[in-house]
């Protein structure tokens, strides 16, 4: 999965990414995110104990990669930006943070030589939807990827429900946050009546 991340980056060619990562890579059980940000906690650092909040899930956006380079004129540090073709927002559970020190090869592109830190999540089928924007649920999770941590935005919440009728199957819905303008919502239930005062 970390050779096909760095083909979707460099465009070159997945065994010969492969062939040159790293064989060992040291791997992180939780991060906070840059100027008091929220801290994760990833799947593999979590607790078995119930009472324990999960902080493994979090919102993606996959637009961007920051790589952070060095001027070749001055020793000033600049970044870049590596635009995706298809940006969108997911939301998943976040396993395991790798930390990648890659080799000084050309067939990395602007990344060579560079640490990455990389996450692996199990993502939520939520269609692309923005939970921010919209109503966002999930019932089941797809096939886990490799992404930048720095496309990871914020850790989000979850609330199980039944989603209506008796043979409806149990779904979770997102609480995201992450937007000033994000906000709760509430639906009436269309079995409730003015009666249930008296």
């Amino acid at each position: 999965m970390i050779a096909d991340y760095f083909r979707e980056l460099t465009k070159a060619n997945r065994n010969t990414i492969k062939a040159r990562l790293p064989e060992n890579m040291p791997l992180w059980g939780k991060f906070r995110m840059a100027q008091g940000g929220d801290s994760v906690r990833c799947t593999m650092a979590t607790s078995k104990k119930r009472s324990e909040r999960n902080m493994s899930f979090v919102r993606v956006n996959i637009t961007t990669v920051e790589i952070y380079a060095r001027c070749l004129t001055s020793s000033q540090s600049q970044f870049e930006l590596v635009i995706f073709d298809n940006p969108k927002v997911l939301y998943g559970r976040v396993e395991k943070i790798m930390e990648c020190q890659l080799p000084d090869d050309p067939v990395f592109g602007v990344f060579k030589g560079k640490l990455r830190l990389l996450a692996y999540i199990i993502p939520c089928k939520t269609d692309g939807k923005d939970a921010t924007q919209e109503l966002t649920t999930y019932r089941i999770e797809t096939a886990g990827i490799v992404t930048d941590l720095s496309t990871i935005r914020a850790v989000i919440g979850r609330v199980q429900t039944t989603g209506g009728g008796p043979d409806t199957q149990k779904h979770w819905g997102i609480i995201d946050r992450s937007s000033a303008l994000a906000r709760a919502t509430f639906e009436e239930d269309e079995q409730s009546s003015d009666d249930d005062d008296e």
